[in-house]
């Protein structure tokens, strides 16, 4: 199958997913997010069956979700919603958190959700934690992801009220802001 991942870099978790993909027969190149206009001129150059985005921190624009199966990585449970999702979980001394494989959509993470992966976190730095436990929950969550597009299934992402300001690449957001650590498992 032809799979583009599209990442902002090229880091322990994308080499993963990118390797796992080659593993397995897959036709895989990377673009990086540069702008929409370069974005979506290798997307169309490529023709994509699905695109995969592991590592992505611009906001994805619409002319790309709504044309192209676009599935972005999460590092956060169900619920959990845009940036900073390690440093929550590190500075909140969470001892479970996850990883969510979502469809991309006009709502900030808000995507239904494809696959979920939970794990312990450890005691440690956020690099260590993210080329571990991240980058295993997203090896797992791969497996996921296709199987569940196979039957369609799928969960709605939580929408708190909270999360109302992640509807727009303008949008800033504070880690003060993160939901209720018992939303948690």
């Amino acid at each position: 199958m032809k799979l583009l991942l599209l990442v902002t870099a090229f880091n322990s978790q994308t080499q993963a997913i990118y390797t796992r993909l080659q593993d397995k027969g897959h036709t895989v190149v990377v673009c990086f997010a540069i702008s929409e206009s370069q974005m979506l001129e290798e997307i169309e150059a490529f023709e994509p069956k699905l695109i995969l985005c592991p590592f992505l921190k611009a906001y994805l624009p619409a002319s790309i979700y709504e044309n192209y199966p676009t599935y972005i990585f999460h590092p956060g449970p169900r619920g959990d919603r845009g940036p900073n999702a390690l440093e929550y979980a590190l500075k909140s001394h969470t001892k479970e958190w996850g990883l969510v494989v979502l469809r991309a959509n006009s709502a900030y993470d808000g995507g239904d959700i494809y696959a979920e992966v939970h794990f312990k976190v450890r005691e440690t730095y956020k690099a260590s934690l993210y080329r571990q436990e991240i980058v295993n929950a997203s090896l797992e969550a791969l497996e996921l992801l296709f199987d569940n597009i196979v039957n369609n299934t799928c969960l709605s992402q939580v929408m708190n009220p909270i999360h109302a300001p992640f509807t727009s690449s303008t949008t800033e957001y504070k880690l003060g802001d993160r939901l209720n650590a018992n939303h948690h498992r």
